[in-house]
């Protein structure tokens, strides 16, 4: 069974059903062209691509005991859901999206059933694990990701004595 965790809390834990989850391959392409008078088509001001957000569409349901179980529970999913932080889908849990749920969520309710559609306004990219590895000798980081990323190295000298002649060499990937 599908579920997700938001804001550090799981679906799960609500007693939610996912019936579904709509999410966007690729975020659309910011459009930093402008058209210049007397020159076909347009130019591309800067080199660095930038992309618009993208939005997560989830429907769920849940079953409650009685129609005011239903009505309290309902409440208690919409604080939970209100605000922004870490969205983990249960079928890719080495990702996470830096989520915000900023459209109404309506809810169709029939008896002890609940049902509701949440849209998820995410960066448009998903975030990987942090990588916190020790070395010795020479580091090649490994990166894995599908868009620029920054990286920040920390160095702990672990050793009695002092380190000394560290040098760190900087290339930039070519796709």
């Amino acid at each position: 069974m599908r579920s997700f965790t938001f804001r550090g809390k799981n679906s799960e834990d609500y007693g939610i059903l996912v019936e579904s989850i709509d999410r966007t391959l690729l975020a659309g392409r910011r459009d930093t062209r402008i058209a210049i008078p007397q020159r076909d088509g347009k130019t591309e001001t800067g080199v660095y691509m930038a992309y618009e957000g993208i939005q997560l569409s989830v429907s769920c349901g849940f079953l409650a005991d009685s129609k005011e179980k239903r009505q309290e529970k309902a409440r208690e999913i919409a604080y939970w859901l209100s605000g922004e932080g870490k969205l983990v889908f249960s079928d890719e849990p080495d990702k996470y999206y830096q989520a915000a749920v900023i459209s109404p969520i309506q809810l169709e309710a029939l008896l002890r059933i609940g049902k509701f559609s949440v849209v998820f306004d995410c960066y448009p990219f998903a975030f990987g694990k942090t990588v916190d590895e020790e070395f010795l000798e020479s580091y090649l980081p490994r990166y894995q990701g599908t868009a620029p990323a920054p990286i920040m190295i920390t160095i702990h000298n672990a050793g009695k004595s002092p380190a000394v002649g560290i040098q760190i060499q900087i290339r930039k990937r070519m796709i």
